[in-house]
């Protein structure tokens, strides 16, 4: 096959005509150029331009992202440093503890409505933010042992943990030696769990938005301390209203309610037989032919009578005798017939077997309904029930909702600190190392791990 060039060149032949050898022969002309006029290319020349272009890029490209590693996001006002640390402390009440780069803590955030309770002392979060790790640590669990969230009398544990992105492994550990020291001081066998996890599940038991540690520790210092009102933020009116109840009933205030009933039951038992002594005696004095009374013949008509039988007189000592006994175990002085007859009434329509039914319905599903009979029996026998009938009244807004919230909570502080403050002051015995050592491996050897062991005792 022909070259195309050498075909197109003889079509290109044959269509124009050839030159005249003069013409062949003639200069080909030029344009001549002054030496002003005449310019020269220098390939150098087309860079100056970009080289300035790029000068201003790479300048602006520093300012967004070298800068802000420096010194910190412009939208921030408090940024996380590369070297703060960040620790989750379980027991049952949970928390978050933001540490500086030395394990000073920052920022102490509640996870639960348990950890609100030891939290909400007044000053207890200004007291312990600056102090090493290892000893917030310490006076937490301390806290939690006082309100009766640590079992003190058999064995427990406790679990911290620190995000495998972070830089606190070695401070997770040494608060670990730190609070098994503490625990042997003190006479407690309870394990210290320590877990290095997984960054996601870590910034999930946080309970912050978040994807990644750095930006975990920022929501966390800038987050509300209490779990209740950091949470309340969340509700609607509806959502406000269900909780409520949910949480009244469940919380303590069933269980306060129901030892008040209980704590009465053998007086409503004993308490009608006793009146029904005095209502008895008191007939026979009335009935008695030496009542010296013309148309009040009951006994405090005719008690301070003079010159009186001797039959009549030890009637009127017996029920001397009665009434201050009565007066003993009811702390209740009964003056004339109708107090007698008033108390008795009260006893007309309470049954024992009525009271049980209601403890046994008092629970989480109907506790609103069952209470309301049981506090009207607590108040008619001298119980003060304001806490109760307070607690039944339902908020309308989430600021009332968390008036009564905290009310709750520092209710149950005072509630746990006195239930529980006995066997808290309990002396106990140092534990040795061995002893500790051996509760720790007869844990491994019966549930087949450390963490088995957690599982069980907290699930």
């Amino acid at each position: 096959m022909k070259s195309w060039k050498k075909e197109w060149k003889r079509q290109l032949d044959s269509i124009i005509p050839a030159l005249d050898d003069v013409v062949k022969r003639e200069p080909i002309p030029q344009k001549e150029e002054s030496a002003s006029t005449q310019r020269t290319f220098n390939y150098k020349n087309i860079w100056k331009p970009m080289a300035v272009f790029g000068a201003a890029v790479a300048v602006i490209l520093v300012c967004i992202f070298v800068i802000p590693l420096i010194g910190g996001t412009l939208s921030d006002d408090n940024p996380p440093s590369s070297s703060e640390m960040i620790f989750n402390l379980q027991i049952n009440p949970s928390i978050s503890v933001v540490t500086d780069k030395d394990g000073k803590v920052l920022k102490i955030v509640a996870l639960n409505d348990d950890a609100d309770v030891i939290l909400s002392q007044e000053g207890y979060i200004d007291a312990n933010i600056g102090l090493n790790l290892e000893d917030f640590l310490i006076t937490y669990i301390d806290c939690a042992s006082k309100l009766g969230y640590l079992n003190l009398e058999g064995g427990d544990a406790v679990k911290l943990s620190t995000p495998t992105d972070g830089h606190g492994e070695s401070y997770m550990e040494s608060s670990k030696q730190c609070l098994q020291k503490f625990f042997k001081e003190n006479g407690v066998f309870a394990i210290v769990l320590t877990e290095r996890q997984d960054a996601t599940e870590f910034i999930e038991l946080c309970g912050v938005d978040a994807n990644d540690v750095d930006s975990a520790i920022l929501a966390l210092k800038g987050a509300e301390t209490s779990f209740v009102k950091r949470y309340s933020s969340t509700l609607s009116e509806d959502q406000m209203v269900a909780l409520y109840k949910e949480k009244i009933s469940a919380d303590n205030i069933l269980n306060y309610l129901k030892a008040d009933v209980l704590s009465i039951i053998d007086r409503i038992a004993q308490e009608p037989q006793d009146l029904l002594a005095i209502y008895e005696l008191n007939g026979r004095i009335i009935a008695s032919e030496d009542n010296p009374g013309w148309l009040l013949k009951d006994y405090w008509s005719v008690k301070d009578s003079v010159n009186v039988s001797d039959e009549f007189d030890s009637l009127l000592d017996e029920m001397k005798n009665l009434l201050d006994s009565y007066k003993t175990k009811y702390g209740v002085q009964i003056e004339s017939q109708v107090d007698l007859m008033s108390a008795m009434e009260k006893f007309s329509s309470i049954s024992i077997a009525e009271i049980n039914q209601l403890l046994d319905d008092l629970d989480s599903e109907n506790f609103f309904e069952s209470a309301k009979a049981l506090i009207e029996i607590a108040s008619s026998m001298g119980i003060d029930v304001s806490r109760y009938e307070e607690a039944l009244e339902v908020p309308s807004s989430i600021e009332a909702y968390l008036v009564k919230m905290n009310a709750s909570i520092n209710a149950q502080y005072q509630n746990r600190l006195n239930q529980f403050s006995s066997i808290y002051n309990q002396k106990r015995a140092q534990i040795s190392d061995e002893d500790y050592d051996r509760f720790i491996f007869s844990l491994e050897q019966e549930y087949g791990s450390l963490e088995e062991y957690w599982n069980f005792i907290k699930n």
